[in-house]
């Protein structure tokens, strides 16, 4: 991981295709590169839209705890719209502050970013 001075990590905006949708994420940039190229947590994600597709609701919640950039929400919210609401919580604030830009530039207005 690349670090600037005050050993932060260096945040790169990329744009991911996912499933049947794309969405902008901010990470740093070596879990960027690799959500851009072949996806994170893709087994997981895959495995919870097909349980999600089997519930006959028009109102589904989904709590990510441990969110870390947001990944997970962000290609849920991505690929289920307007009918899911996904509540994202992650303890570091400098790592909330990531989703949190995930979700203004795409506009996510159905992910909820909580930092505790």
């Amino acid at each position: 991981v690349l670090l600037r001075p005050g050993g932060s990590d260096k945040i790169k905006k990329v744009k991911v295709q996912w499933g049947a949708s794309s969405f902008y994420f901010f990470a740093p940039i070596k879990m960027a590169v690799k959500a851009k190229r072949k996806g994170i947590e893709n087994t997981l994600l895959r495995q919870a839209l097909k349980i999600l597709a089997l519930q006959n609701s028009t109102e589904l919640n989904v709590l990510d705890i441990g969110a870390n950039y947001g990944f997970v929400s962000l290609a849920l919210c991505s690929n289920l719209g307007s009918m899911a609401k996904v509540y994202a919580f992650e303890p570091h604030p400098e790592i909330c502050k990531c989703i949190r830009n995930s979700v203004l530039e795409n506009s996510f207005l159905t992910i909820q970013v909580e930092n505790m």
